[in-house]
Order: C-alpha cells, then sequence, then structure tokens
C-alpha cells in the first residue's frame, strides 16, 4: 500500500509498515515511514507486534493472492489477519481497516481457488466485525495498476469492475479519517461519485 503510506505521510502521520523480510522494505516509500520485519504466518508474541502500541489505527492489507495454495491463503488471509486483531487488541489499538475482497462469502460452495480465497477472506472479516475493535471492512474489485480516476461506486452485493490501487489507497485514507464509516462493510470499485462525497456508511452484513 505504497500509494497509502504516500497519502498520510502527506497529512503529517505517522507511519509504520511491515514486510516479510528487511531487503523489500528498499523498494518502498520513505519520507518518514518506518519498516518492521513481520512474518505474519508464524505464531505471534506480544513482542512481535510491539511496535503498535502506540498507534491510532490499524491496516490490514495482506493479501497471499486467490491463485495461492489453499495452506498459503489460510495463513495469511484468515490466520494473519487474526493474529493482526488480537495484536491491536492486545496494544490498545482500537481502529482497524480490514482490506478484503468484493465478492467475500462463507457460504460460497465452489470449489476453485477464487472461491477458496473469498471464504477466507470473509471469515476473517466475520472475526473482525465479531471484535471489540472499531472496524470498516473495505471490499474492493480487482486491483490495477496505473492512475486513478478519483471516482467510485460503492455498495453490497456488487460484482465486476475494477479499482486503481491509488483510488483504492484515497478510499482508505478517507476512512482512517470519517468516523462514520466505523461499523460498516461495503465494496467498492470505479464509478462516478467523487472520492470525496461517497457514501461509506453501510450496515453490517
Amino acid at each position: 500500500m505504497s500509494f497509502l503510506t504516500q497519502l498520510l505521510l502527506a497529512r503529517g502521520e505517522e507511519v509504520v509498515g511491515t514486510v516479510r523480510n528487511s531487503p523489500r522494505s528498499k523498494a518502498l516509500p520513505k519520507g518518514g515511514a518506518e519498516y518492521v520485519e513481520l512474518n505474519l504466518e508464524a505464531e505471534p508474541s506480544v513482542m512481535d507486534w510491539r511496535f503498535l502500541a502506540h498507534a491510532d489505527a490499524v491496516i490490514f492489507a495482506a493479501g497471499a493472492g486467490y491463485g495461492s495454495s489453499h495452506d498459503r491463503k489460510l495463513s495469511v488471509d484468515l490466520q494473519g489477519a487474526i493474529r493482526a486483531c488480537q495484536a491491536a487488541v492486545t496494544h490498545g489499538v482500537s481502529r482497524f481497516v480490514m482490506v478484503s475482497s468484493m465478492g467475500a462469502d462463507r457460504a460460497l460452495v465452489g470449489e476453485d481457488s477464487f472461491s477458496d480465497y473469498l471464504r477466507l477472506k470473509a471469515e476473517a472479516d466475520d472475526y473482525l466485525m465479531s471484535s471489540s475493535l472499531e472496524w470498516t471492512v473495505v471490499r474492493p474489485s480487482g486491483l490495477r495498476d496505473g492512475s486513478g480516476t478519483g471516482a467510485i461506486q460503492t455498495g453490497t452485493d456488487m460484482r465486476g469492475g475494477s479499482i486503481a490501487r491509488v483510488d483504492l489507497s484515497k478510499v482508505i485514507d478517507r476512512v482512517l479519517h470519517d468516523p462514520s464509516s466505523i461499523g460498516s462493510v461495503f465494496e467498492v470499485t470505479e464509478g462516478v461519485v467523487p472520492i470525496a462525497h461517497a457514501q461509506l456508511h453501510f450496515g453490517r452484513e
């Protein structure tokens, strides 16, 4: 989420990102951002997540990718997300934003890799929504590179479309700074409504 890091730094926020291994941080935006090495697939300890001790919010945007193995999706998309939620509670961080996926649904019956991915994403979302955290679940459509349009469509039970990573970053930036989005789960894709004016408050599923 390098675009989001840049947006937050421009606001004067302090940003701490996580990387699986230290060399990867060299390709990420600096400008005041810090990076800590964290293996989401490892059993957590208090020391692993100590960087959250003074944080205002957690954004979970990690993902193994729907084309990865079931075991990898399980360890990152579900178990990794649960560990992040638990760490936020442990360190007193009340605000949590989950970047999930459009179509996430525990009731999907397909045996294909994408259905497996969406089921695990939904299970992680449900864990967060049942927690004591002040959560928002953002479910984007397919992500693409390149410049964004600055306009989106939000809602529930949407299908298809795509959204530029830069525009998704702007959505998450707005979610972080808009208390009305707390307790909302919504899907987002490219649309015609400027991001600054798009609806972010939707009832829990």
